[in-house]
């Protein structure tokens, strides 16, 4: 009995020694935030790490500074990846069945402001209907943001006038040691 307390004891130390002293990684964002601005327009784009150690999105934030309303455009805003266009954002409360071209665009009125969590399709698990909890939850569970430039190719309209914005932000981890 004294030879199983013993090694419990051992084991109990050894994982305990290990958890203390294994490297933590901790990931970063440069710049923290990302903000444009133009004639009649502000944006902002900022990682989000939304509980977790690492970033699964972004919390994009659009003012409408002009005097007529500004559109943006789902299906042509782009995730990019070290330049590379990845696809469409999800959103809370997004249908499924309107991903594939048929994202409803948002008006952001004359004087008014649009905040939206976004999380890149490519990274997301949709959760199967019967798993999808009452609350909180939107349908599916955001992955990683990878390592690298991660950013937005932002479609807005105004007035019949496309414009392209691209913002984005350069994540990274780095390992410290362990505490």
């Amino acid at each position: 009995m004294q030879t199983i307390v013993k090694t419990l004891i051992a084991v109990t130390l050894l994982a305990v020694w290990s958890c203390a002293s294994a490297p933590v990684e901790r990931w970063r964002s440069e710049p923290a935030t990302q903000t444009i601005g133009g004639p009649g327009l502000r944006a902002v784009l900022a990682p989000l790490k939304e509980s977790a150690e690492f970033y699964v999105g972004f919390r994009l934030t659009i003012s409408n500074e002009g005097t007529t309303p500004l559109t943006l455009d789902w299906d042509q805003t782009r995730y990019l990846h070290n330049g590379r266009d990845l696809g469409v954002f999800v959103y809370q409360g997004i249908d499924p069945a309107t991903i594939k071209g048929n994202i409803p665009a948002v008006v952001v009125p004359a004087g008014g402001t649009f905040t939206q969590d976004i999380f890149p399709l490519r990274t997301i698990a949709f959760l199967p209907g019967s798993q999808i909890p009452k609350e909180g939850r939107r349908g599916f569970i955001p992955g990683i943001l990878p390592a690298g430039e991660n950013g937005i190719l932002l479609v807005l309209d105004r007035d019949g006038q496309a414009t392209r914005q691209k913002l984005s932000v350069r994540l990274r981890a780095e390992t410290e040691p362990g505490k």
